[in-house]
């Protein structure tokens, strides 16, 4: 099979096993993912922050997931944010009032029967937390609304969003990589073997070049190519005498 077509393969195998995964339902209970995210770090911080961090761990789930958040560390940004729903829902994001002039936002896992939200929210008693919190001091309720692969910057800090979180583009991404590598790798292995025929093939012999003839009738036979002759040995000569005569 050839590279290119193993990668076009690859790719459209993954998009359709990930469609159905990224697909979320959009009925009354809005977005649960952004729950069961957040309900991960019950107890913890994990932001950097000692103070004042609900934002920043709103923003630090949203890219968790994959969405793109506010960039801001001020809770009541998200009242500008995603798309704005006139009740609550579990999954929604609640921006709430916190005295005069601040602020508190976390993610809706229920309502109470008297219509109060309750919320999961960094900075709930200094740790992610979940409480009842009144409706009257609700601001807004607001959906996000793009999700895509981001890196959130919060206030000269980043979050980036694991490899899992990043949608289609990371199991592409190995899978692409893999086959580079298996690529590479048979190419190298063709070299390995191509090389190791040149090194067997025996190198070119002088003895076995031979002049033209018409050059060998020119100049005679080359000394360099045709092979030594020993001289051939002296033959002993006759003896010669004269016979003395018998008397």
């Amino acid at each position: 099979m050839r590279y290119s077509t193993r990668i076009l393969l690859a790719i459209g195998c993954v998009s359709v096993l990930a469609a159905p995964a990224l697909s979320e339902p959009s009925s009354l209970f809005g977005k649960p993912s952004l729950v069961s995210e957040a309900r991960k770090y019950m107890g913890t911080n994990p932001t950097d922050r000692k103070r004042l961090w609900c934002a920043t761990f709103m923003n630090f789930v949203l890219a968790r997931l994959g969405y793109d958040g506010t960039h801001s560390d001020a809770a009541q940004s998200f009242a500008y944010y995603g798309r704005r729903i006139s009740s609550p829902r579990v999954g929604a994001i609640a921006v709430l009032r916190r005295g005069r002039n601040g602020g508190h936002v976390g993610v809706v896992t229920g309502i109470d029967s008297q219509g109060n939200p309750i919320v999961i929210s960094g900075n709930h008693n200094d740790r992610v937390g979940e409480g009842i919190y009144p409706r009257s001091r609700v601001i807004a309720y607001v959906m996000p609304t793009e999700r895509h692969p981001v890196t959130t910057q919060l206030a000269a800090r980043s979050f980036s969003a694991p490899v899992s979180a990043k949608g289609i583009d990371s199991p592409i991404t190995e899978l692409i990589a893999a086959i580079e590598a298996e690529h590479a790798r048979a190419q190298r292995t063709a070299e390995g073997r191509q090389r190791l025929l040149q090194q067997r093939q025996p190198a070119p012999s002088h003895n076995d070049f031979s002049l033209d003839p018409l050059l060998t009738k020119l100049f005679g036979p080359d000394d360099r190519v045709a092979p030594h002759r020993l001289p051939p040995p002296p033959q002993p000569r006759a003896k010669t005498g004269h016979r003395l005569a018998v008397r």
